[in-house]
């Protein structure tokens, strides 16, 4: 009678330690279920944040040249952060790189001093221009610009002074050229991300 009590003890605290097992392994399905959920929302989050600050320049009605400029740059700085984190043969940065292309329709001529000498060279007419290009481009002028000032260029009195204010000019024509955004173009990964967007000048 003594080892029937004892083995009905026993076998009670088995049944007991399965009971609280198959609860715990439920809990922590649960659990787990819970936080998949939370992480694929957050990243339909990260995806939806991501084109909602390329969409701004998705636009038909008309992009200036400065805002194609911010664009790039919001470019560049994403790309450095992917580069950080990936290496640049990897499928993941292929997928993830987005690329811009911009057709230029009507070229900026290069300006020229009084001696016939090319102050900077122009802005080509070309289609499919990666707008890192523009962006080389305008930084080029703009580094340019500040050497002339450095040497004092920007005064009245100077005599290159018109060079100056050319080049000036070349970079207010560049920032002011109006882009069109082919939306039709417009690509998306497989993570739902824009990949590829395409401008035209208008």
């Amino acid at each position: 009678m003594e080892n029937a009590s004892r083995a009905l003890i026993i076998a009670g605290g088995i049944l007991i330690s399965i009971i609280i097992l198959t609860a715990l392994v439920l809990l922590f399905n649960q659990l787990g279920g819970a936080y998949s959920e939370e992480s694929a929302s957050l990243t339909i989050e990260q995806i939806e944040e991501y084109n909602r600050r390329f969409n701004t320049y998705n636009v038909t009605d008309g992009l200036y040249g400065s805002e194609l400029l911010s664009l790039a740059n919001l470019i560049v700085d994403y790309d450095n952060r992917l580069l950080y984190n990936e290496n640049p043969d990897s499928d993941f940065y292929r997928e993830n790189k987005i690329n811009v292309y911009v057709t230029i329709t009507r070229p900026i001529t290069a300006p020229y001093d009084n001696d016939g000498n090319m102050i900077y060279e122009g802005l080509p007419a070309r289609s499919n221009m990666s707008v890192e290009y523009i962006k080389n481009y305008n930084d080029g002028i703009s580094a340019r610009i500040s050497e002339m000032e450095a040497n004092g260029w920007n005064r009245n009195s100077s005599d290159h002074y018109t060079d100056y204010t050319d080049l000036k000019s070349l970079l207010t024509e560049l920032r002011s050229m109006v882009f069109r955004c082919d939306t039709t173009r417009t690509t998306y990964n497989s993570y739902g991300r824009i990949s590829t967007m395409y401008f035209e000048q208008v």
